[in-house]
């Protein structure tokens, strides 16, 4: 076990992964406060630093915002930028990018999965900080979390009791939390309400990176949620046109970050981004389930929460819709395309 006087013990035990967490004290996360105030620039608020949360455009009067990036990544990549432009020129928020690149840059995937368990706890004693000090409201607070960046979420709820008032799951990392217990992977426990958009699943766990279990209140399944239109469904086109590796780091990359772009895209956005429940996405394409039933069909995306949903209901089918090959990815004449 590896242990910190403020986070407790992490223990190497089933079923989480088999690797123990590093150091806490080596696990360097980051939080970056950008806010309408100071758009571009940063300001860098610390655990237990009183002055650097007082001394910031922080406003607990607006709601919060969290983005955690995924393997690989840190905030400096291209989506997160757009994706924090994005919510910014739409709504008044604290925008909060957690960078956990100390340990997500990384060829030791295995690694990286062990160390969220600790990124997770530091994100929610972040949080826990923000509420002592300023008297935030957990239920006004949204964690966006990308690949493993959606457990990382998963893990700081779960330590909350449930009482943040959302996570977004974009297309969450499979290997190691894919059919493994709640207190594993992120799951309609770790917040009021959880959405999940899924664009890289593999049920044959062979190329999917996503997973494909149903893990949040709502989960959106845009084009099957596999393979994505201009993904290419080919692996060996992509090497044949890229080479090996960029060939193979393209094909995966393109289908796993297809639901960051939607979910942007859906920020400011007119289109409804209306899915519909169905048994299989087979039946979805055959033109089985193009009314919306006795459950209704539901908007994905940024205005997931504004659905009408009572609160801790789940919805137990899977929600389908299609989308375009390129920005502007939503379409809105669905029949058009079936």
């Amino acid at each position: 076990k590896v242990c910190d006087s403020d986070l407790g013990c992490f223990r190497i035990h089933e079923p989480f992964v088999p690797r123990l967490p590093t150091l806490p004290k080596k696990i360097d996360v980051k939080f970056k406060l950008h806010t309408r105030d100071n758009p571009d620039e940063p300001q860098h608020l610390s655990i237990w630093n009183i002055d650097s949360i007082r001394d910031s455009y922080f406003n607990s009067s607006r709601p919060t915002k969290f983005v955690v990036h995924g393997f690989l990544d840190d905030t400096n990549v291209d989506w997160i930028e757009d994706m924090k432009n994005a919510i910014l020129f739409r709504d008044d928020v604290n925008m909060f990018l957690v960078d956990w690149s100390s340990s997500s840059q990384t060829l030791d995937y295995t690694q990286a999965a062990a160390d969220i368990r600790v990124v997770g706890a530091k994100l929610a004693r972040f949080i826990i900080f923000l509420r002592f000090l300023t008297r935030a409201d957990e239920k006004d607070m949204h964690i966006i979390g990308h690949s493993l960046g959606s457990h990382v979420a998963g893990y700081a709820g779960e330590r909350l009791n449930g009482r943040l008032g959302r996570i977004t799951g974009l297309d969450p990392a499979y290997p190691f939390f894919e059919d493994k217990p709640p207190e594993v992977r992120l799951d309609t426990t770790d917040a009021i309400f959880v959405d999940v958009i899924h664009t890289d699943a593999d049920a044959n766990h062979k190329l999917g990176f996503g997973m494909d279990q149903a893990i949040g209140h709502l989960d959106f399944y845009p084009n099957g949620g596999q393979e994505q239109p201009g993904c290419g469904n080919d692996l060996f086109d992509y090497m044949a046109d890229h080479g090996v590796i960029a060939g193979g780091t393209n094909y995966v990359v393109c289908n796993h970050q297809r639901a960051i772009w939607l979910f942007i895209e859906s920020v400011n956005s007119d289109c409804t981004w209306k899915s519909y429940p169905c048994g299989s996405w087979k039946d979805f394409k055959d033109g089985k389930c193009l009314t919306c039933g006795s459950t209704g069909c539901f908007k994905m995306g940024y205005d997931a929460d504004k659905n009408d949903l009572p609160t801790g209901a789940r919805v137990d089918q899977r929600l389908f819709l299609t989308t375009s090959d390129r920005d502007p990815y939503c379409r809105k004449f669905l029949d058009t395309y079936l």
